[in-house]
């Protein structure tokens, strides 16, 4: 702990969550730092070797606080595997960093964020409001039946405004004409009938 006070004056600022449970969710990220610049997901597994299976659900958690948490949107999160019986900087494996306990605080060091942030507010960051996940696509749909609009989706717009517009439009004719049509989710293979 010294050692990264030593080299970070911010570190003595830095918090540890640990067991963070995602709101509305029961993953529970094994600990989240806010440090300096950016956000730390570690997931502790007690092995030499990860699995696939360990670094899938590291870079889950990462995906989720990037796309979900308010206090993620403008900061990187970074997701690192910890196997406590490995040692010292094992690889990285599609942006996730593996690496043993005694490695962890020169990896932290090392990691490419931007210069001179501050670290994030323990208060700010587990705020009930603070996690805003994607409405599910029978609510989203069931808002812009009712609403006629549809809260903007954070961080998905670009991927969702066409499939959006497309069931706006077959709603609007079904409204308009007073018959129901049938929209299918190619990939997910999801009906719904709109009346």
């Amino acid at each position: 702990m010294n050692e990264i006070l030593l080299r970070d004056q911010l570190a003595a600022k830095y918090v540890a969550i640990l067991e963070y449970e995602l709101p509305m969710d029961l993953r529970r990220p094994d600990v989240i730092l806010l440090i300096a610049g950016a956000v730390v997901v570690l997931e502790l597994k007690g092995k030499v070797y990860p699995s696939q299976a360990d670094l899938d659900q590291v870079a889950a958690y990462a995906r989720d606080l990037r796309c979900y948490h308010r206090e993620c949107a403008d900061c990187p999160v970074f997701p690192i595997l910890v196997p406590t019986r490995a040692v010292g900087y094992v690889g990285c494996d599609n942006g996730i960093h593996i690496a043993g306990p005694d490695y962890l605080d020169r990896l932290i060091d090392q990691l490419d964020r931007p210069k001179g942030g501050r670290p994030l507010s323990a208060a700010r960051f587990l705020a009930a409001e603070a996690y805003r996940p994607l409405p599910t696509l029978v609510q989203a749909a069931r808002e812009l039946f009712h609403s006629r609009t549809i809260r903007t989706i954070h961080r998905a717009r670009a991927l969702t405004d066409p499939a959006i517009e497309e069931i706006s439009r077959i709603i609007y004719e079904a409204a308009r004409t007073r018959t129901r049509r049938l929209v299918k989710g190619a990939r997910a293979g999801l009906n719904f009938r709109f009346r």
